[in-house]
């Protein structure tokens, strides 16, 4: 292995007496110079008072007041002084164009739960430690496992394990967009939304061929002195995993490629009476660990993450250096956010004393094969159709598609012919097509009108690129689906086998309950089935339990079929499709009207307090507009819905203006083709769940 060459250090170690802090030191050229104690003036309470008043910056997104700055100034010169500070200068005159760790071991939790990284120059106003660009702060934890640099060949293999949200990690993969295009960095697929359960974790860790960073988003916690992240489980409910069950499990797999962890987690580096989750990492044998002292805005991390990233794989640079590259990235936060005091919350735990975790010495890029999608194509989406997707939203998903029109044009021309011909009738031209089937209904019967739409329809496509393109981009929520075939479900099933999935459809025209179906995280192609309101059960019951949990829209995926379907097969039993006036009338009823208060009431404000994306639907069509009513009982659409209408439709005034509307409030319309959709929400898609 190519010799990696080692950046000169300073080991500073800081320790508490009674109400002493204490400073010593020792440096790589075998320097220690006498210890000293800092002035009885640097109190305890002084320390807690400056990190606490850091982290309220951090949490108002304020800057950092005069009064902290003096502070930070008076530590710094308070802790490089005398004997010291000749080391350091001695260090650096040395070191030439290699740069100085500062290798800090702290060894009391208040004294860790210090922001030493915001100590700042004298005489300086954004000199900090944490973006100096000659001095490395890192913190110094001890362990008898081995360290040694990994030779990385390729791209260097990231994966993000995002439990509480399915598409929270898109924006960064986003980012890092150039970096993965150029080889440099290799963006595994994602651990996100339920399948991040402690199982499929750990499968990934053990399957994974080439596994160098690992990067946590989501929530951590210090139970009973115990670090813990919270994962979810099988039902997608949350699971909290102690973090050194994690550290065992990593060991165990002799994971010598696994080098860095970036705990994305409130709490991550908060010290607990034994040690915090990044302490327990690194004693365990992961090399370095980045964490946070306080929680940060999602957008102040995920800027930070992507400019570690890009410093640290760049093939320009060739660093592999952990250390200068988190220096980088608080100097990214420090200049573009409005809250600089947010830099010093990330902070890197660092096993011995050389922060080049990887040797690009022998590294060959080869650049990401290039997409199959025109870059004009992939590089723009409507910015109100961005909105959207960036957020939860349920999806209204119509009827009305130019791919079926063909088929609806033979449908109408052979009621009309046997209406001719056997019932002596002559329907005027341009009836619509609810009207149509009414009178074939009512002259003939309702069977025969079954007979006559399954024969044309029976040879509907089962698979849509449409739907398969907006299933990946679903999350836990309520839409409606008015296809008569449950492609929706189905693609749902495909696409996101981890998730729990609930079909809710009324029993026809006239009936008097609704039918669920549901398949939870991995149950294959078995759907379970049950009628509310359900006979003979108590609430106590095992089935009507699961059923609750199962149509928890936070959690799962809830479908509403509320004009009915044909199955696809056996295992999803649907109803007849409404299709006649009769039909919308009688079976059009609110969704409060089918299930109990505790049931309807959640799926409606999910509805009801979201932005809506509305596809297949027509102003023009009544028993769209009266389902719109119904759905939204009378009251505007959610501020910032959206419907997208074929090019030369003519409808986008007509929605813009919302005369047919409920509460004749408009909402957004935009012309957009199927085939555009399908190439932008693929080109931008989040990752498939596993």
């Amino acid at each position: 292995m190519p010799r990696v060459e080692r950046n000169p250090w300073l080991e500073i170690t800081i320790s508490r007496v009674g109400s002493e802090t204490r400073i010593s030191a020792r440096s790589s050229r075998e320097e220690n110079p006498p210890s000293h104690a800092l002035d009885p003036s640097f109190s305890p309470e002084l320390l807690r008072g400056f990190a606490t008043n850091l982290k309220r910056a951090v949490e108002e997104a304020g800057p950092i007041e005069p009064g902290l700055l003096r502070q930070a100034h008076a530590f710094h010169e308070a802790i490089f002084r005398g004997d010291l500070q000749r080391t350091l200068s001695r260090l650096h005159e040395a070191a030439d164009d290699r740069k100085v760790l500062l290798r800090l071991v702290l060894q009391d939790s208040e004294l860790k739960a210090f922001p030493w990284e915001a100590l700042c120059e004298p005489r300086t106003n954004r000199h900090f430690l944490g973006n100096s660009p000659t001095l490395f702060p890192v913190r110094g934890v001890h362990s008898g496992e081995p360290w040694q640099a990994r030779d990385v060949g390729r791209g260097v293999h990231l994966m993000v394990v995002a439990p509480s949200d399915l598409t929270v990690h898109e924006p960064l993969r986003l980012k890092l967009q150039e970096s993965i295009e150029a080889g440099e960095l290799t963006w595994l697929e994602p651990i996100a939304g339920v399948s991040a359960s402690e199982d499929y974790l750990f499968e990934r860790l053990r399957d994974e061929r080439e596994l160098h960073i690992l990067h946590f988003i989501g929530h951590g916690r210090v139970q009973e002195s115990t670090p813990q992240l919270r994962l979810v489980d099988h039902d997608g409910q949350e699971h909290w995993l102690d973090v050194e069950l994690l550290a065992q499990e990593i060991k165990q797999l002799d994971r010598k490629d696994l080098r860095l962890i970036v705990l994305e987690a409130c709490r991550g580096a908060e010290p607990g009476p034994l040690a915090s989750a990044a302490e327990l990492l690194v004693q365990h044998g992961i090399e370095a660990v980045i964490a946070y002292l306080w929680p940060v805005d999602a957008n102040v991390a995920r800027l930070c993450s992507s400019a570690f990233y890009k410093a640290l794989t760049s093939a320009a640079k060739q660093q592999g250096d952990v250390a200068q590259s988190l220096n980088v990235a608080r100097r990214m936060v420090l200049s573009k956010s409005p809250s600089g005091a947010a830099a010093f919350s990330p902070v890197l735990y660092l096993r011995g004393s050389n922060p080049v975790l990887f040797n690009f010495k022998r590294r060959k890029l080869s650049p990401a094969p290039a997409p199959t999608t025109a870059p004009a194509e992939r590089s723009f989406m409507p910015p109100a159709l961005q909105g959207v997707l960036g957020e939860r939203f349920s999806l209204v998903l119509g009827d009305r598609w130019r791919n079926e029109r063909p088929l609806l044009e033979q449908f109408r021309e052979r009621l009309q012919q046997r209406l001719r011909r056997d019932a002596q009738e002559n329907p005027p031209p341009g009836l619509p097509m609810s009207a149509l089937t009414q009178r074939y209904a009512l002259r003939f019967n309702k069977s025969a009108l079954e007979v006559e739409f399954r024969d044309i329809f029976e040879n509907i496509a089962r698979h849509s690129p449409l739907v398969e393109a907006l299933a990946r981009w679903l999350v836990p929520g309520f839409h409606l689906t008015l296809l008569r075939l449950p492609v929706l479900e189905l693609a749902l099933a495909r696409k996101q086998p981890g998730r729990t999935i609930c079909t809710l459809q009324p029993s026809g025209p006239g009936g008097s309950r609704i039918r669920v179906m549901w398949r939870t995280a991995h149950q294959g192609d078995g759907w379970k089935s049950l009628h509310l309101p359900a006979p003979g059960l108590t609430p106590e019951d095992g089935q009507l339990q699961e059923l609750y949990q199962a149509m928890n829209p936070r959690q799962s995926i809830v479908v509403f079929r509320p004009y009915c379907g044909y199955p696809l097969s056996h295992p999803l039993e649907l109803e007849e499709p409404f299709l006649t006036e009769d039909d919308y009338l009688l079976g059009g009823r609110r969704l409060e009207d089918w299930l109990p208060p505790d049931l309807a009431t959640p799926l409606l404000a999910a509805l009801r307090n979201q932005p809506a994306l509305l596809l297949g639907l027509s102003m023009l069509t009544w028993h769209h507009r009266m389902l719109l009513h119904r759905l939204f009982d009378g009251k505007k659409l959610p501020t910032r819905s959206l419907v997208l209408l074929e090019p030369g439709e003519k409808e986008q005034v007509l929605w813009e203006r919302g005369d047919g509307l409920p509460s004749k409030q408009g909402v957004r319309a935009l012309e957009l083709g199927d085939a555009e959709l399908v190439t932008q929400l693929e080109a931008h898609a989040p990752q498939e769940v596993p």
